[in-house]
């Protein structure tokens, strides 16, 4: 029996889609997280900011104009990403361009010497939040763009890259004003 190449290609492209959302899920160990337990990836000047051994806990907190993740890791490592525009839940993903940070913000620290209680910090001023998706299983989220180092005088001048991804499993959701159910995911995770 012969197979025509062209039928093929549905169950390739079907593997394929499939195959991508499993690794990105598998890159982040997703299936050893705990409910309520976050990973990131977050990369400040392509180097990983957080260590491989992080695991985060926190919360979100949601209403029919604001979105913010705050979570911490057991070293007390800290990453707050929020934004505000009306609506943004009716369409997953929903992406947020940041101009200011009066609308919306990333912000990522992390504890370098315990004892002087220094540590190190940087905030996103340019860029993107993705929000890809929202339920009571996951959220998934990614940053994209520039920021600067958080020093004593405030913000440095000099610009550096921001990228990563926030897997958060059976995530803490505060709403307030919408319910989970109105979210409107239009991906499958």
């Amino acid at each position: 029996m012969h197979i025509s190449k062209l039928r093929l290609l549905p169950i390739l492209v079907i593997f394929l889609v499939f195959n991508c959302k499993r690794q990105q899920e598998d890159s982040f160990n997703f299936s050893e997280l705990q409910p309520q337990e976050a990973l990131t990836n977050i990369e400040i000047k392509d180097n990983l900011f957080y260590s491989n051994n992080s695991i985060f806990k926190g919360s979100i907190s949601a209403t029919k104009e604001e979105f913010a993740l705050n979570i911490r890791d057991q070293f007390n490592g800290q990453t707050i990403i929020a934004f505000k525009q009306l609506n943004w839940y009716r369409h997953l993903p929903f992406r947020f361009q940041i101009e200011n940070n009066y609308n919306g913000k990333v912000m990522i620290g992390r504890i370098t010497d315990s004892a002087a209680a220094k540590g190190l910090g940087y905030v996103m001023t340019e860029g993107y939040i993705e929000l890809k998706y929202l339920d009571d299983k996951k959220m998934i989220l990614s940053i994209k763009g520039k920021g600067s180092q958080y020093g004593e005088n405030g913000l440095t001048d000099e610009l550096v890259a921001f990228k990563g991804e926030v897997l958060f499993k059976e995530p803490i959701v505060v709403m307030e004003g919408i319910k989970l159910e109105e979210i409107v995911n239009n991906n499958s995770y």
